[in-house]
């Protein structure tokens, strides 16, 4: 999602400052989730996505994606 964000933010004169406007979070915030330093909370990654079409999704750690797809499993099975 790192990657994606960036190349977004590359796009067609955009900036940290602009996102960090348009979704209401703080510029340093921004700067920090394109370094890699955190990772946006999961209520503004949603407002990533709907800005940016970048799946929310896509910010999970391996660890929590496969417990995310374990859980949809449980779900889907009834239990």
């Amino acid at each position: 999602a790192r990657a994606k964000l960036i190349k977004w933010i590359s796009a067609e004169g955009r900036s940290q400052a602009l996102l960090a406007r348009s979704i209401g979070v703080s510029a340093p915030a921004v700067f920090a989730w394109v370094k890699g330093q955190y990772r946006p909370t999961q209520l503004v990654r949603e407002a990533i996505e709907a800005l940016t079409a970048i799946p929310a999704g896509d910010w999970y750690l391996p660890e929590e994606r496969a417990e995310f797809k374990a859980t949809m499993g449980r779900i889907r099975k009834g239990a």
